[in-house]
């Protein structure tokens, strides 16, 4: 009797004290500038998020670059996903096994490893600091991981549906984008999910193939920081724009949250 509300205290304090940093970061993008270091401010105010605007006037360009990107590359993942889970769960090719298990090692492959490789294929390409150029880098990394899930998906529905279309006269890609496709939409959730936690506030091949043209958000925080023409600092402005970046990951999982936890039902996760 003792032993469960003792459980549920003791999940409860964990889970504060993990919301804690972020109710604090809140906290700072809604004060005033001068109770920054003090525990509780004086009151709450909104004036921080048109001094974003004064500070850095392009953070709606920045905005635009982070959604066209990050939209885009999940849509490239999640067909190129659908297209490679399919292939590898029904389709019979020699080799077929072998290859998938080729892919699959590639999720684990560090970034920076990969870094001077890419810059030098985009360079050939012309698609350095291009939207273009991102869109494929994210596509061609989030893939692999987009194919584990998909081909786990395709796996568990019944043979019998595509043997019944195949006898009414379907092809390959009907059968895939008519019947298995919108039967797996579960797993397509859970794809794109976990493809725009990584996407959306990703650094490293933003930092090195864009940066002066192309400028995600990711790299437009930077332009808060004191520089030699502005040494000012304001570090209650600079948590508002990151707390507006915080934003749309949070109205993503609210919004898919039941397709989330239908996918992970579904045996999205499990190989």
């Amino acid at each position: 009797m003792i032993k469960q509300p003792l459980e549920q205290a003791l999940l409860l304090l964990l889970a504060l004290l993990l919301l804690l940093p972020f109710v604090w970061f809140v906290s700072i993008a809604l004060r005033p500038q001068g109770d920054l270091y003090q525990i509780f401010p004086s009151r709450l105010t909104l004036e921080n998020f048109p001094a974003m605007l004064d500070r850095v006037p392009a953070i709606a360009r920045h905005f635009g670059d982070s959604f066209a990107i990050t939209g885009a590359s999940i849509a490239l993942t999640v067909v190129l996903s659908i297209t490679a889970g399919y292939a590898f769960a029904r389709l019979r090719f020699r080799g077929r096994d072998q290859l998938f298990w080729l892919l699959i090692p590639t999720i684990f492959v560090p970034h920076a490893t990969v870094v001077a490789t890419l810059y030098l294929e985009l360079a050939d390409l012309r698609l350095i600091d291009t939207r273009l150029g991102l869109i494929l880098v994210y596509a061609a990394w989030q893939v692999p991981i987009g194919t584990l899930i998909m081909r786990s998906v395709f796996r568990q529905i019944p043979d019998e549906l595509e043997q019944a279309a195949r006898i009414d006269g379907a092809g390959t890609w009907q059968i895939l984008w008519r019947i298995y496709a919108p039967l797996s939409m579960g797993g397509v959730i859970v794809v794109s999910l976990i493809s725009f936690v990584y996407l959306w506030g990703e650094y490293l091949f933003a930092s090195t193939f864009a940066g002066d043209q192309v400028i995600p958000m990711s790299l437009g925080i930077r332009f808060f920081q004191p520089t030699a023409s502005d040494p000012t600092f304001t570090f209650n402005v600079a948590a508002a724009a990151g707390l507006i970046m915080f934003v749309p990951s949070v109205v993503i999982y609210v919004v898919f949250q039941k397709w989330f936890s239908r996918g992970v039902l579904e045996g999205a996760l499990k190989g």
